[in-house]
């Protein structure tokens, strides 16, 4: 009888009702911001696995293509591709260096038969 009295008392006094509809919509209301808030953060997990899915195969992709290609410059890493540029232009100087060389050997030969 005790229930039956509160809960028809309850539902007669307007201040009540309006403070079980205001606590009702503001439930509602926070439910709904954190399903959108957990949507979006799913939405933000798939966008970045799917991305890195999608590069992770192209990777593999580029490799196994180049390979049956027989560009294995075009796998190298940029480190890789900068030692060899810096390989490649040290004989370069190298080669300059010793050409010069004997350039100016032979001239220091050719004034001394003159002379």
């Amino acid at each position: 009888e005790l229930m039956a009295v509160f809960l028809h008392s309850h539902f007669c006094c307007a201040a009540s009702v309006l403070q079980s509809r205001w606590r009702r919509f503001r439930t509602r209301a926070c439910r709904h911001r954190l399903d959108r808030t957990r949507l979006l953060a799913a939405k933000l997990i798939q966008r970045n696995a799917s991305m890195w899915l999608w590069r992770n195969n192209m990777l593999h992709y580029v490799k196994e293509y180049l390979a049956d290609v027989e560009a294995p410059e075009l796998l190298l890493d940029t480190k890789e591709m900068l030692r060899l540029r810096a390989t490649k232009r040290i004989e370069i100087t190298f080669k300059r260096l010793i050409r010069r060389r004997r350039e100016r050997k032979k001239t220091r030969e050719a004034a001394t038969l003159i002379s």
